[in-house]
């Protein structure tokens, strides 16, 4: 089996970063989530429906989405849409939208709600958001600074990035 994870995240960290950004988002933020939520492959055709998020119907894509919580964004939001790299994207950006909103900028508290897949759940986490899901976003949110900040020189660089 070809390891495409580097090609991957060539091809897919402009559309992660992008769709934060777009809410005031740190662009980091959504390569630290993707990374931890593919293990790294940032491969966004992947579908996760064992487990016990297969009660909310599978996590999907790059940022691994549950299609529940999807579908508290996007009603007519399928499991076909969540592989979909920038619907993706831009779902995972808006749960972190709303977590960040109880907590301004600060990406552990974020990382934590999302991977709870609850935005404005109550702050007592399980041990293994706290213990080492948390921690590893952190760390590849530092791995993936330089890449990010690239691309959103990259971004602000284009003709119409400032217009609105």
């Amino acid at each position: 089996m070809v390891d495409r994870s580097q090609e991957n995240l060539q091809q897919y960290a402009p559309v992660l970063v992008r769709a934060f950004l777009q809410y005031g988002l740190p662009g980091v933020w959504g390569l630290a989530i993707s990374h931890q939520e593919t293990a790294g492959t940032f491969n966004p055709n992947l579908r996760n429906l064992s487990g016990g998020d297969g009660a909310r119907g599978g996590s999907y894509g790059l940022c691994q989405v549950s299609l529940r919580t999807a579908q508290a964004y996007q009603s007519d939001i399928t499991p076909e849409s969540l592989i979909v790299p920038g619907t993706n994207a831009d779902i995972a950006a808006r749960i972190c939208l709303d977590a960040n909103k109880r907590f301004p900028g600060s990406l552990m508290n974020v990382a934590a709600l999302y991977n709870d897949g609850k935005p404005f759940a109550s702050t007592r986490l399980a041990a293994s958001t706290r213990d080492i899901y948390v921690p590893n976003v952190l760390r590849y949110a530092n791995l993936h600074a330089l890449l990010a900040e690239q691309i959103e020189k990259q971004i602000n660089a284009e003709p119409n990035s400032s217009e609105g």
